[in-house]
C-alpha cells in the first residue's frame, strides 16, 4: 500500500478504538451475544470446525460472485491450472507437444514431457474443483474452508471459546474472503491448512497420543511437502522436534503402545506422499528423487532461487520473452541481493509484505504485546515456529506473501494471545471496555478485508480480462483457432497470453509464440485444420486479430 493508505488505516484504527472507549455498552452487548452463541457450540467442537469450513469455502464464492470472478493473470497461476488439468485428466504428464518451442510458457516443462514445474498440491486442489464443479477456482474455495475448519480445530486447542472466536475472526478476515490466497489460482491457503493441522494434532498429542492425531499430523505435514517444500521443511522443524520429546516421555512413562500408535499413524500418509512425490518426479524428470522444479530451472533459469547458490549459466533460449524474464528481472532480483546492503534492504521490503498481509494496524497491537504471552509453552512454541520459517525465507529471493503461509497459523495463534494480554491491562480490565475494543477490532478487520477485496478488483481493461474475452468469443467459432503472439520490444514480460491446457491439439484455442515466417508454417503442419491468426502485443495493448491464413 501507499503512504496515504497506511496512514488512512492507523486513523481508521484511532477511530475505532475511540469509539470502542466512548460507546462501549452496545458493542459490549453485541459480543457478549457472540460468545453466548459460540460456547454453545464450543461443547461440539467437530460442529465449530464443520461450519468454519462452510463459511470458509462459501464466503470467498459470494465475494467473486457479487464483486469479480477470479481471472488467471500471473505466470504462476498458469502453471498451475495446467497441473490441475493435467491431473484432472487422470495423468501425472502429457507428452511434449507438436512444435513444443512455440507453445512455451513461464514456469512450464515443455521436453522432455510437458508438466507443470511446480509441487503438486495446488495442483491438486485445483483439479478437485474442476473434477467436481467444472472450475479449478472451486478447488480454491476448499483449500480456504480447509483453513479456517484446520485453525477452528487449532485455536479451541490453545483458547477459551472466547478468544478462540476473535482467532477465527482473524482467519476469515486477513486470508481466507478477499486475498489473493482466496481469489486467485496461485495458493496460500492449503499450505497454512497444512500447518494449522498438524500443530493442532501436535498440541492434542501431548495430551493423549493415538493413531488418529498421528495420521492427522502427517497429513498435515505431507500438505506442507506438497504446495512447498523448501518452507515446509522449516515449519517441520520445531514439529518434528516436539514430536521427539514426546516420544522420550512416553517410552520413559511406558507407554509404547500409545507412542509407537501414533508414530505409525503419522507415518501412513507421510510414505504415501513421499511415494506420490517420487511417481511425480519420475514421470517427469525420469529420476525418482529429481523434481520438476530442477529440471525446468536447469532449462531456463540463470538466477537461483536462494541467494546462496550460484548463478548458472546462461541457457539457449527460443523465446524472447522468457529470455527477457529470467536474464532480467528474476536475475536482477537474485544479483541485487548478493550484497549486505541490497539484503537488507529486500528484507525491509519482505518485512513490509509480511506485515501487511498477516498484521497490518488492526494487529499491531496485538502483535506487540504477544510476547508477555511467551511464558505459555504453545504461545513461545509458536514463536519459535515463526521464527524458524521466516529466517529461512529471508534467504529466498522472492517476497511474496504465499512463502510465509507454513507460519501464518503461528502468526494468528501469537496475534490472539497478544489480544488476550491486553484484557489483562487494568484501564480494559472491566468486561464492557475489553470487549468493545475486541469488536471495534474485529470490524476493523472487516472493513479492511471488504476495502482490500475491492481495491483488487481488476479493470475490464486488464489484459487478463481481455484474453479472456477474446478466447471465449473465439471459442464460439465453427472452427478450432491458432493464435499467434507477437509482443513489441517493450512489452511487460509479466503480461503473457500464451497459455494452453493439457492437451493442446484439442483446445478450440490455441496460442502459440511467433517465431517467425517458417515457424508459423509449421505450427500450421503441426495443427492442421484450424483458421490462423495473428495478434500483436504492444504498449497500447492488443491490436485487432490480423488472418494468416484460413
Amino acid at each position: 500500500m501507499g503512504d496515504w493508505a497506511v496512514w488512512l488505516e492507523w486513523g481508521a484504527l484511532l477511530g475505532v478504538v475511540a469509539v470502542a472507549w466512548f460507546a462501549s455498552g452496545p458493542l459490549a452487548r453485541l459480543v457478549r451475544r457472540m460468545n453466548g452463541a459460540f460456547e454453545q457450540l464450543h461443547e461440539r467442537p467437530q460442529s465449530v470446525v464443520a461450519l468454519a469450513f462452510v463459511l470458509g469455502a462459501l464466503g470467498p464464492f459470494l465475494f467473486a460472485s457479487a464483486a469479480s470472478w477470479p481471472v488467471p493473470r500471473v505466470h504462476d497461476e498458469y502453471s498451475y491450472l495446467l497441473a490441475a488439468d493435467t491431473f484432472a485428466s487422470g495423468q501425472l504428464c502429457e507428452p511434449s507437444p507438436p512444435c513444443a518451442e512455440q507453445l512455451e510458457a513461464f514456469h512450464v516443462v515443455t521436453r522432455p514431457v510437458y508438466a507443470s514445474k511446480y509441487p503438486s498440491g495446488q495442483g491438486l486442489a485445483l483439479a478437485l474443483g474442476q473434477v467436481l464443479f467444472g472450475e479449478p477456482i472451486y478447488g480454491v474455495w476448499l483449500t480456504s474452508g480447509l483453513l479456517c475448519g484446520a485453525m477452528a480445530w487449532l485455536l479451541l486447542a490453545l483458547f477459551p471459546p472466547r478468544w478462540a472466536l476473535v482467532g477465527l475472526c482473524v482467519v476469515f478476515a486477513k486470508f481466507a474472503l478477499t486475498t489473493y490466497w482466496a481469489q486467485s489460482f496461485w495458493g496460500g491457503s492449503l499450505t497454512a491448512a497444512g500447518a494449522a493441522l498438524a500443530f493442532a494434532a501436535l498440541v492434542r498429542i501431548f495430551e493423549r497420543g493415538s493413531f488418529t492425531l498421528g495420521a492427522l499430523l502427517g497429513v498435515g505435514v505431507a500438505l506442507l511437502a506438497l504446495t512447498r517444500p523448501f518452507e515446509g521443511v522449516l515449519a517441520a522443524l520445531p514439529l518434528a522436534a516436539a514430536l521427539g520429546v514426546w516420544s522420550v516421555r512416553r517410552l520413559r512413562a511406558g507407554a509404547g503402545r500409545e507412542l509407537a500408535s501414533t508414530l505409525v499413524g503419522a507415518a501412513v500418509p507421510l510414505v504415501a506422499c513421499a511415494l506420490w512425490i517420487a511417481a511425480l518426479n519420475r514421470a517427469v524428470t525420469g529420476d525418482p528423487l529429481r523434481m520438476p522444479y530442477f529440471l525446468h530451472d536447469a532449462q531456463y533459469a540463470v538466477a537461483p532461487p536462494f541467494l546462496w547458490q550460484e548463478a548458472a549459466p546462461r541457457p539457449h533460449y527460443a523465446t524472447a520473452e522468457i529470455e527477457r524474464f529470467w536474464t532480467g528481472f528474476a536475475y536482477d532480483l537474485w544479483a541485487e541481493q548478493q550484497n549486505w546492503a541490497g539484503f537488507l534492504q529486500r528484507a525491509r521490503i519482505k518485512l513490509g509484505t509480511w506485515w501487511g498481509f498477516f498484521v497490518g494496524a488492526p494487529l499491531a497491537l496485538a502483535l506487540a504485546l504477544a510476547p508477555f504471552a511467551l511464558r505459555r509453552r504453545w504461545i513461545a512454541f509458536s514463536a519459535l515456529g515463526f521464527a524458524c520459517v521466516a529466517s529461512g525465507v529471508l534467504v529466498v529471493a522472492y517476497d511474496l506473501a504465499h512463502y510465509l503461509a507454513p507460519a501464518a497459523p503461528w502468526i494468528v495463534v501469537l496475534t490472539v494471545a497478544g489480544l488476550r494480554e491486553s484484557s489483562r491491562w487494568r484501564v480494559l480490565r472491566t468486561s464492557r471496555r475489553g470487549r468493545a475494543l475486541l469488536a471495534a477490532v474485529v470490524a476493523l478487520l472487516a472493513a479492511e478485508c471488504a476495502v482490500r477485496g475491492y481495491k483488487h478488483v481488476r479493470p475490464e481493461t486488464a489484459f487478463e480480462q481481455r484474453r479472456a474475452r477474446l478466447e471465449q468469443e473465439l471459442a464460439q467459432g465453427e472452427r478450432k483457432v491458432l493464435v499467434v503472439v507477437r509482443y513489441s520490444a517493450d512489452h511487460s514480460v509479466h503480461e503473457d497470453w500464451v497459455y494452453n491446457g493439457a492437451r493442446p491439439a484439442e483446445q478450440r484455442v490455441l496460442w502459440a509464440r511467433d517465431h517467425g515466417e517458417a515457424a508459423r508454417e509449421r505450427l500450421r503442419e503441426c495443427y492442421p485444420g484450424r483458421a490462423g491468426f495473428l495478434l500483436e502485443i504492444g504498449p497500447q495493448g492488443a491490436s485487432p486479430l490480423t488472418p494468416l491464413w484460413p
